[in-house]
């Protein structure tokens, strides 16, 4: 795999975009005010100004519904082709320090569900999008887990929370969706921070591959769980619960984005392709240049604008002049 196509589209003034979503072929800066940006290079005005600290977006694929937040704070707005359906929050806990947890589900005909944490910072809902009527049901077993950057894996087989227990230590937690929203065991982790079947003390960032395997990054061995200094980078299968490849890694890999089943992007400082069967870098992006984030702790890391589209193998990087859109092949 190697670099197939790049575009960069100028901004008209510094620091011009404020968040980024691919929507089919285009990208939306939705805190930016609804504004489309065309792969050709057109830029549209802003639409509307919304009169908040929001700084973050998240959409689903065709953009039919998108939610706005502050990424450290508590307060967001759920768009429905753009217009404001309803204001949402999270609890105040610690929201200073780490990621809004949020994305959407697609649910039964064309409903949509929004997932976040309404209530308590370590109970995971989901919501009708539109209405806010609640789908997940009481009297599931609650874990003492700060979630964060939640993501759907690609058939909305599994649901992925890669926060934070108290220490703090970056983990993970995993929920079954092949159950009906009725099910409380539905919620209870599949997987719930137990990292020593895959050699890691920590992870630090994690996303799907496809709805059997799971990519990994974090610190530690597996002869040392205190081994901190280790940099592992692991494929782990979800079906028989175990280590399909396991590599060392010289640097943090920050943000990933799975590119195919043999390869990946880190961002930890600028984009990064990675072989997974032997963690080598392939390619890099040096003249991109992203942040240090490493954990959904990240409040004192400069936070850069990336949407990362791995069904299309492609990723987008908002610097401060223009927007760098690399696809890979």
């Amino acid at each position: 795999m190697k670099e197939k196509n790049r575009i960069s589209i100028p901004l008209k003034y510094k620091d011009q975009i404020k968040s980024l979503c691919w929507v089919n072929n285009f990208l939306i800066d939705y805190v930016g005010g609804n504004v489309v940006i065309s792969l050709d290079g057109k830029i549209q005005e802003q639409r509307v100004n919304f009169a908040y600290r929001f700084d973050s977006a998240v959409s689903t694929r065709n953009g039919s519904y998108s939610a706005i937040y502050e990424r450290f704070g508590t307060k967001g707005l759920v768009l429905n082709r753009g217009k404001i359906v309803r204001e949402i929050n999270r609890s105040y806990y610690c929201a200073e320090a780490y990621e809004y947890p949020i994305c959407f589900i697609n649910l039964e005909g064309d409903n949509v569900g929004l997932i976040h944490c309404p209530r308590e910072y370590n109970i995971i809902e989901i919501e009708n999008a539109t209405s806010g009527e609640r789908l997940t049901e009481n009297g599931r077993e609650e874990t003492d887990f700060f979630h964060s950057r939640l993501e759907v894996s690609p058939g909305q087989r599994w649901l992925l929370s890669a926060g934070w227990i108290w220490h703090p230590l970056d983990s993970i937690q995993l929920f079954d969706l092949s159950s009906g929203l009725g099910d409380p065991k539905r919620y209870t982790p599949f997987w719930d921070g137990n990292l020593g079947e895959i050699g890691l003390w920590e992870v630090n960032a994690a996303t799907f591959i496809d709805d059997t395997k799971i990519l990994l990054a974090g610190k530690g061995d597996e002869e040392q769980e205190d081994a901190l200094e280790a940099l592992g980078l692991v494929v782990f299968d979800l079906e028989t619960k175990s280590v399909i490849s396991r590599q060392e890694l010289d640097k943090p890999a920050g943000m990933l984005m799975a590119a195919g089943s043999e390869h990946a992007v880190s961002f930890y400082e600028n984009p990064v392709l990675l072989h997974l069967a032997s963690g080598k870098v392939i390619h890099e992006w040096p003249d991109i240049p992203t942040d240090k984030r490493n954990s959904s702790i990240s409040h004192h890391v400069l936070n850069s604008i990336i949407a990362a589209d791995a069904e299309n193998k492609r990723f987008a990087v908002a610097t401060s002049n223009s927007i760098e859109v690399v696809t890979l092949g």
